[in-house]
């Protein structure tokens, strides 16, 4: 399976749970979450927002590694990439949920 994501923050995640985890623009969702997360005004997808954006998912992927390492299985997380355009991401399996914040909509996609 493949999905497309456009303007997000992407991250992998390697070892016995490996998945690429993403965050993207739906309805100004990502705009929310990285005026939340950095405490800063944003007004629309640039550069600040997908590095917020990236550092929310960093987080997450962490606070899940570090339950896993707790269960003596540790996994990498790769550094963060950002898709401003259209990147094609694959996978055995797809999830795609829809997340709102503030009456806003983002996409949170699995990948495994």
């Amino acid at each position: 399976d493949s999905v497309a994501v456009t303007d997000g923050a992407l991250q992998s995640v390697d070892g016995e749970y490996s998945y690429t985890s993403a965050i993207e623009e739906d309805n100004g969702g990502l705009i929310k979450i990285a005026c939340a997360y950095a405490k800063e005004n944003f007004t629309e997808v640039d550069d600040d927002v997908l590095d917020a954006a990236g550092e929310f998912l960093n987080c997450v992927n962490g606070i899940f590694a570090s339950r896993m390492s707790m269960k003596n299985i540790p996994l990498e997380i790769k550094p963060q990439t950002y898709a401003k355009n259209t990147e094609k991401l694959f996978g055995k399996q797809v999830l795609s949920l829809p997340v709102y914040i503030r009456g806003k909509k983002l996409k949170f996609i699995i990948l495994v």
